[in-house]
């Protein structure tokens, strides 16, 4: 399994700082390429992770669903390496900050965003799957969970039933406007 996994992110984001090199943490503070600990953060891209930055901060982080989608009800989804954004039409849009990647397991996890309508800065679990002609499916397993770590923890998604694998729900189909 390849994960990338940047936890702490709540930390980071809070106090809304970054380092790059730095040579460790500090409270509110992330170093990117170095190892270290500090008042609760995490650094080290050895270890694969690092903690307040998202994953377009990190060198050799991909994901391959990035692009503009619509769903089926004209929701527009724009996913880049470092946020997926939902943009329900006559709304404002809503932000998840990623902070972990999982290819090899298709999901990902995000931070809502502060200013999000529902749920701000919880924790949302995203997954998804490509079907035998590729096209993609999505499932918003988690949207509410108190940390990064239960919202990863959250594997309920069943990609084998996608009318009813969604924790009840069908998945949701993203037809690619533009990669």
């Amino acid at each position: 399994m390849v994960e990338t996994d940047m936890g702490g992110q709540s930390a980071g984001m809070s106090a809304g700082t970054t380092a790059g090199t730095t040579a460790g943490t500090t409270a509110g503070t992330t170093a990117g390429t170095t190892a270290g600990t500090t008042a609760g953060t995490t650094a080290g891209t050895t270890a694969g992770t690092t903690a307040g930055a998202t994953a377009g901060n990190m060198p050799n982080v991909t994901l391959s669903i990035e692009g503009t989608y619509l769903d089926e009800f004209d929701t527009n989804h724009e996913i880049t390496v470092d946020t997926w954004t939902i943009t329900y039409v006559g709304t404002n849009p809503s932000v998840f900050h990623i902070a972990q990647i999982d290819e090899a397991q298709r999901y990902l996890v995000a931070q809502n965003d502060a200013n999000n309508e529902y749920s701000p800065n919880l924790w949302s679990r995203f997954d998804w799957f490509l079907d035998s002609s590729n096209q993609l499916y999505f499932c918003q397993i988690a949207y509410d969970q108190a940390s990064q770590e239960e919202a990863s923890a959250l594997n309920t998604a069943n990609r084998d039933d996608l009318m009813m694998g969604c924790a009840g729900f069908s998945w949701s189909k993203l037809n690619l406007q533009n990669p």
